[in-house]
């Protein structure tokens, strides 16, 4: 569901996972589903509009690519249609849609997913490893930024407020989901400023987030800015180093008194892959969430984003309707 930019890279991906296929599409109009089937160089398949979904029994799980102000809706539209969901991030707009889509699925016995695809990749999975083993003591601290610097453009979504674009939904959303992941993050202290440009969302914000145990966290996003996006989890045995830290080519282990340890990643495989393997290992075997990227965890992260938005003072338009 959708035909934009993560939509063909998540399409694209799907050629480094064996056994799987793009089964159709669906956006505003069926013009735009066919066009965007024809760059991926499909010239069968189902595609139209959005209400149209239930009427294919081929498709076995659906990717929701829209914008996030759309989250929500599309996603309940798959669920409703008997399909399980991956819904790209940010999950939704609030922690209140995200409650209800969590709601819906498991009442429906379906499985839903938030597309956070690092957490499902080898690098990540490695840090978490390594976590828990205990290779830097106590986890203390995580930092991490994302960003990068785009052309002020009113008309493109990530500058669109109706759209929920920004730095916080687009960018800060990431480090964000690793301090959750790394901390398991339960916070009761959110601090968080932006600077607001011109057509209404943040260019660029700063989130300070503190677990009850005193466990602190800071994450920077971006879209006017360009963001090293390297991510640091201090420990009190020593820290960990991970340089673009969504898709690593190594991360570091620094202990002081000893080497250095450094682990290796293949990057030849589509970023997106991971988390269809996900999808894939889940949906047969009968899960509604993922043991990986559960619902509870993208549930606080968007309890994290909405109390950052209460201090920054944004808020989005569709906000205001009922759920």
């Amino acid at each position: 569901m959708g035909t934009g930019g993560v939509a063909n890279a998540f399409a694209e991906a799907l050629h480094d996972v064996p056994g799987t296929e793009l089964a159709g599409a669906w956006s505003r109009d069926a013009t735009r589903a066919r066009a965007f089937l024809d760059r991926q160089g499909q010239s069968l398949g189902a595609f139209g509009p959005y209400d149209q979904l239930d009427e294919d029994a081929a498709v076995d799980v659906v990717y929701v690519a829209t914008p996030v102000s759309h989250h929500y809706r599309h996603a309940l539209t798959a669920l409703r249609a008997g399909k399980p969901v991956l819904v790209e991030k940010a999950f939704t707009t609030n922690a209140a849609q995200a409650l209800a889509l969590w709601v819906e699925a498991r009442d429906l016995g379906l499985f839903l997913m938030e597309a956070m695809w690092p957490r499902l990749s080898p690098s990540w999975r490695r840090l978490d490893g390594l976590i828990l083993a205990g290779e830097i003591g106590e986890v203390r601290a995580v930092d991490a930024r994302f960003g990068g610097r785009a052309v002020v453009a009113p008309q493109t979504r990530p500058f669109r407020n109706d759209l929920a674009g920004g730095a916080l939904m687009d960018g800060a959303v990431y480090p964000i989901s690793l301090a959750q992941m790394v901390l398991g993050l339960v916070t009761i202290e959110v601090r968080a400023v932006a600077e607001i440009g011109s057509t209404g969302v943040d260019e660029q914000v700063a989130v300070v987030m503190r677990s009850p145990s005193g466990q602190l966290a800071t994450a920077t996003g971006g879209i006017t800015t360009t963001f090293d996006a390297t991510a640091t989890v201090y420990g009190t045995e020593g820290m960990i180093v991970m340089p673009g830290f969504t898709f690593p080519g190594w991360l570091r282990v620094d202990r002081p008194g000893r080497d250095a340890e450094t682990y290796d990643f293949d990057q030849t495989r589509h970023r997106l892959a991971w988390q269809v393997d996900e999808v894939e290992a889940c949906v047969p075997a009968g899960l509604t969430e993922s043991p990986a990227m559960p619902l509870s965890a993208s549930y606080e992260v968007m309890r994290v984003l909405d109390r950052a938005r209460e201090q920054i003072g944004l808020r989005f338009p569709e906000e205001a309707e009922a759920l």
